[in-house]
C-alpha cells in the first residue's frame, strides 16, 4: 500500500515543476522580444546611414526621420503587446505564489485537524472503556438494545399490515351497494332513515352479506390506527432509555473534555473549507488570465494587425528599396556591407520571431496542461486523499499517470478514475465491539456505545472524519 500523504507530496512536485516550466517560457519569451528591439534598432541605423550615401542630404534626413517615425510607431504597438504580456506573466506569477502559500496553509491546517482527530479519537476510547464498566449504563444499554429491537418489528409489521389494509378496503370501497350501507350507518343505533328504506336496506344487507363484511372493513380501517399509537408508545419507550444514555454519556464526554476538542475540530473544518475554496477562486482568476495572454499571442490579434497596417502604409513607398539598389549597382565595398547587415537582422528577427511563436505555442501547451494538474490536485484534496488514512494499491503509479497526463495519454478523468479506483480509506480504530441497533426519534441519541457516542460526532468528512459530524 502507498499513502496519500505520499502520493499527495508528489502530485505537488509535479504541479510546481510545471509552473516553474511555464515561468521559464515566459522569460525566454520576454529575452526574444528584447533582442527583436535590439535588432530593429541597429537596422533603423542602418537604414539612416545608408541613405546618406546617396541621397541628398534633404531626402536622407528624410529617409531618417521617416524610418525612426514609423519603427517608433510599430515599436510602440508591440511594447504595448510586450508590456501587457508582462503584466499577465506577473500576474499569473503572483496567482501561483498565492496559491502556492495557500496550498501550504491548507496542508497545515489538514495536519491539525488531524492532530484533533486523533485527540478525539483517544478520548472516545477512554469515555468508551469508562461506560464499558459502568453497570447502570450497560443495563440501560440492553434494556434500549432490546426495545428497539421490539420496536424495529412491530414498524416492519405495521408497514406490512397498513399496506394489506390499504388493499383490501380498496376492495370494499369499491362495492357500492356496501358502501351504500355504511354511509347509512346500517345496523347502528346511528343508522337513518324511516321503516320502508330500512326495510328495503336489509334486503340489500342480506344481498352483500353485511353483517360479517362490515365487521372486516371495521377491523381493516381501526387496526393501522391501533398498531400505530402502540408503535409511538414503543417509540417514547426508547426515546426515554436513549435520553438516559445521553446524560451519562455527556458527563463522560465533560469529564474527559470532549466538546472542546469537537468545537477545536469544528472551527479547522471551517477553516480548511473556506481555504480549499480560496484555492479554487485563485485557480479561475489564473484561467481568465492565461486565456487573455493566449489572445495577446494570438497572431492575428489585435496588436498585430495595428502593426501590420502601419508597415504597409509606409513599405508603399519606395525609398528603402532604392537604397537597396544603388547599393547594389556601386563598387563601394561599404554599402554593400550595410545591406548585408540590414538581410542579417531582418533575418535574426525573423528568426527570433519564430522561436517566439514556438514558444508561445509551448507555454499555451503547458498552460494547458498546468490548468489540469490543478484540478487533478483539486480533486485528491476534495476527496480527503492526502488525510492519514488514506491509501492506494500498491499498484498505482502517480507518477506514470501524470507523465502519461504530461504527454497526452490519459486526460483529467482518466487520472481522477484511477485514483477512485486504487484508492480507499484504513478503517476507523473503533474502541468497543458495541454498536447500537436501535434508531431513536429526532429527539433522542444519535448513536452511543463504540466510536460515535452521541456528544462525540466527527468533522471533516472522508479520510478526517470518523463520521457523523461537524
Amino acid at each position: 500500500m502507498t499513502s496519500g500523504k505520499q502520493v499527495y507530496k508528489n502530485l505537488k512536485a509535479k504541479v510546481e515543476e510545471v509552473e516553474n516550466e511555464n515561468t521559464t517560457l515566459s522569460a525566454k519569451i520576454r529575452n526574444k522580444q528584447a533582442a527583436i528591439r535590439k535588432y530593429s534598432e541597429e537596422q533603423e541605423n542602418c537604414y539612416a546611414e545608408l541613405s546618406t550615401f546617396y541621397l541628398p542630404a534633404i531626402d536622407a534626413e528624410n529617409v531618417k526621420n521617416t524610418l525612426h517615425e514609423v519603427r517608433g510607431e510599430v515599436q510602440r504597438i508591440f511594447d504595448r503587446k510586450n508590456q501587457r504580456r508582462k503584466q499577465l506573466d506577473d500576474l499569473m506569477l503572483d496567482s501561483d505564489n498565492m496559491r502556492n502559500k495557500t496550498r501550504n496553509k491548507l496542508d497545515e491546517t489538514t495536519a491539525e485537524l488531524e492532530d484533533v482527530v486523533k485527540k478525539r479519537n483517544k478520548i472516545q476510547k477512554q469515555i468508551s472503556d469508562e461506560l464499558s464498566q459502568d453497570n447502570i449504563y450497560q443495563t440501560i444499554k440492553n434494556e434500549a438494545d432490546q426495545a428497539q429491537e421490539r420496536l424495529n418489528q412491530n414498524k416492519k409489521r405495521s408497514e406490512i399490515f397498513d399496506k394489506d389494509a390499504q388493499e383490501k378496503l380498496a376492495v370494499y370501497e369499491s362495492n357500492g351497494l356496501f358502501m351504500y350501507l355504511v354511509r347509512r350507518k346500517f345496523g347502528t343505533s346511528e343508522q337513518v332513515g324511516n321503516k320502508l328504506t330500512r326495510m328495503l336496506d336489509s334486503k340489500v344487507a342480506e344481498r352483500v352479506n353485511f353483517g360479517e363484511n362490515v365487521k372486516s372493513y371495521s377491523f381493516l380501517k381501526e387496526m393501522p390506527k391501533m398498531i400505530k399509537d402502540e408503535v409511538d408508545r414503543q417509540q417514547s419507550s426508547v426515546d426515554e432509555l436513549v435520553n438516559k444514555l445521553d446524560s451519562v454519556e455527556k458527563k463522560a464526554a465533560d469529564k474527559y473534555g470532549l466538546p472542546s476538542v469537537i468545537e477545536e475540530g469544528t472551527i479547522l473544518a471551517k477553516t480548511r473549507s473556506d481555504i480549499s475554496q480560496t484555492i479554487e477562486q485563485i485557480d479561475t482568476a489564473y484561467k481568465k488570465l492565461e486565456s487573455e495572454r493566449n489572445e495577446v499571442d494570438n497572431a492575428k490579434g489585435q496588436y498585430h494587425v495595428e502593426a501590420l497596417d502601419k508597415l504597409k502604409r509606409y513599405l508603399k513607398g519606395e525609398s528603402i528599396e532604392e537604397l537597396k539598389a544603388k547599393a547594389r549597382a556601386t563598387p563601394n565595398a561599404r554599402d554593400d556591407g550595410i545591406v548585408d547587415r540590414i538581410a542579417y537582422l531582418s533575418a535574426e528577427m525573423k528568426n527570433e520571431k519564430n522561436a517566439i511563436k514556438d514558444l508561445e505555442t509551448q507555454q499555451k501547451e503547458v498552460g494547458t496542461k498546468l490548468s489540469g494538474l490543478k484540478d487533478i490536485e483539486r480533486t485528491f484534496r476534495n476527496k480527503d486523499y492526502e488525510s492519514e488514512r488514506s491509501v492506494f494499491k500498491s499498484s498505482f503509479d502517480m507518477d506514470d499517470l501524470l507523465t502519461g497526463y504530461m504527454l497526452g495519454r490519459y486526460s483529467t478523468s482518466d487520472v481522477s478514475s484511477s485514483m477512485q479506483r486504487d484508492h480507499h480509506f484504513k478503517p476507523v480504530e473503533t474502541y468497543s465491539s458495541y454498536t447500537p441497533s436501535y434508531t431513536p426519534s429526532s429527539h433522542g441519541s444519535s448513536g452511543w456505545g463504540g466510536s460515535s457516542h452521541s456528544s462525540v460526532g466527527g468533522f471533516g468528512g472522508g479520510g478526517h472524519s470518523t463520521g457523523g459530524g461537524f
